[in-house]
């Protein structure tokens, strides 16, 4: 086998470095809005205390919050995954 060139390697280098910046990114945008989900739901789960309902439209109403709830935490975690492994892979 031959070796590779010092300009073919630093191509590929340079190439593997953007690819895993763009990971990075995608990563911490996936990871704000799973934060930002987390936050709507608290704030919209302390409305629903606050408010006056009857309680099967307040079941009604936490139960798609809890749908909302573990999506927002699945898209935190799928983001601070992607991070955790551009940071050590990059």
């Amino acid at each position: 086998m031959r070796a590779m060139s010092g300009a073919l390697a630093r191509t590929r280098y340079a190439r593997y470095a953007a690819l895993m910046k763009i990971v990075i990114a995608i990563g911490a945008v996936l990871s704000v809005v799973g934060l930002a989900g987390v936050i709507w739901c608290i704030r919209h789960a302390a409305w629903l205390r606050r408010a006056e309902l009857d309680d099967t439209r307040v079941k009604a109403e936490l139960n798609k919050l809890i749908f909302a709830h573990m999506a927002a935490i699945g898209s935190a975690f799928m983001g601070l995954g992607l991070l955790v492994m551009a940071l050590l892979l990059g």
